[in-house]
């Protein structure tokens, strides 16, 4: 509201603040340059841009932005009348006028949440400024790989979602009610996830469909903003082991102290490295010490090693949520999925990357993300 005062009325109806934010270093104030024609032009490095879904990405490089301004007179007072849409923000101007905020989708096994981080303006009315963002969808980052409870076309019915006594009430439209019980409660879930980080006075989240009580079989009408523990996003439980490898032998670190794993894995014949295990602690798999063999086996004392791919120069390999393995063969730079853990094996289409080839490959926890390393040396 503020910068439209500065513009003309006709700049005023045209401009567009919500398409994109440029976010400078903000070293030093942009740098302003008189072109002696009505205009100015203002200059500054270009950091990262925050699109209009909130999502933030880094700019590679020291780039420079440039904006242009023709100014003229209204009313006996110089105004902007022609400039970019978007804005142009110091990183301390987005410190403090924006909000860091997880939205909560499901992961593609549907049984935990997947955490999208998004950057909200930090005005009056957050919960709902919230909610409505998070009906809108995921982020273009995570489309396509995480799935949402919520029926086709639900909004919010009333753009409010108001906090009294702890209590959050989330008015969805009505088609929220054509939603099973599964998605019910899936729907739950990412909504008390989302609302609860923005402040322990949010105590108890009702959600409604066309005026009407959404029943979720198993809970309070309120419910309580500790419901959804088991969707929580971690994804591992208080007990999960961190496993290493010494002397080729795959084992578990107990209060400190190495211990074998149980299986061949735990024996150090044939000898492995990189070990990954699988999310149920069910499965092993590791590299042979030259990087040429790639086995998988059951944690059973009745289980053994199999070969499941050769190769040239294997990565550590990488469980995902739904049992399948991944791995890179630096040799021929090719990202390779084995279904199953076993395969057949399939080659993974992966974009060009700056770095260069790819040379490692995690899956998250949670099955949406992937992180690659790309290119050699540092």
């Amino acid at each position: 509201e503020v910068a439209r005062e500065y513009l003309t009325d006709r700049a005023s109806r045209s401009w567009r603040p919500g398409a994109e934010t440029v976010v400078h270093d903000g070293g030093a104030p942009p740098v302003v340059e008189d072109q002696g024609d009505g205009s100015v032009v203002a200059r500054a490095t270009d950091v990262a841009r925050i699109d209009s879904e909130g999502s933030y990405r880094r700019t590679a490089g020291a780039a420079e932005i440039s904006r242009g301004f023709r100014l003229e007179q209204q009313d006996g007072e110089w105004r902007i009348a022609e400039l970019d849409d978007g804005l142009l923000l110091s990183q301390l101007d987005v410190s403090q006028a924006y909000r860091q905020v997880s939205l909560y989708f499901l992961s593609p096994t549907r049984n935990s949440l997947v955490p999208d981080t998004v950057l909200v303006p930090e005005l009056a009315g957050l919960p709902t400024k919230v909610v409505a963002r998070l009906l809108r969808g995921p982020s273009p980052a995570l489309r396509g790989a995480v799935l949402t409870g919520f029926p086709q076309g639900t909004s919010l019915e009333v753009q409010s979602v108001p906090v009294r006594d702890g209590l959050a009430t989330v008015p969805l439209t009505e088609e929220a009610l054509s939603a099973d019980q599964d998605a019910r409660e899936q729907m739950s879930a990412q909504i008390v996830w989302t609302l609860k980080q923005l402040g322990s006075e949010i105590e108890r989240v009702r959600i409604t469909g066309g005026g009407d009580d959404l029943v979720v079989a198993g809970v309070a009408q309120d419910q309580d903003r500790n419901s959804w523990l088991t969707y929580d996003p971690d994804g591992l439980g208080d007990s999960a082991s961190v496993y290493a490898v010494r002397d080729g032998v795959v084992g578990r670190i107990i209060e400190g102290v190495f211990q074998p794993v149980v299986g061949p894995a735990g024996t150090g014949d044939p000898p492995l490295r990189s070990p990954a295990v699988s999310l149920d602690t069910t499965q092993v798999a590791a590299v042979s010490p030259d990087g040429r063999t790639l086995r998988t086996g059951r944690l059973a004392a009745d289980g053994d090693l199999e070969v499941v791919l050769m190769g040239g120069d294997l990565s550590p390999p990488s469980w995902d949520p739904l049992g399948n393995l991944w791995v890179v063969d630096r040799s021929t730079d090719r990202v390779l999925l084995l279904p199953g853990g076993s395969g057949p094996v399939v080659q993974v289409v992966t974009p060009p990357l700056p770095g260069g080839r790819p040379t490692s490959i995690a899956v998250s926890r949670d099955g949406a993300r992937a992180a690659l390393v790309a290119g050699r040396g540092g």
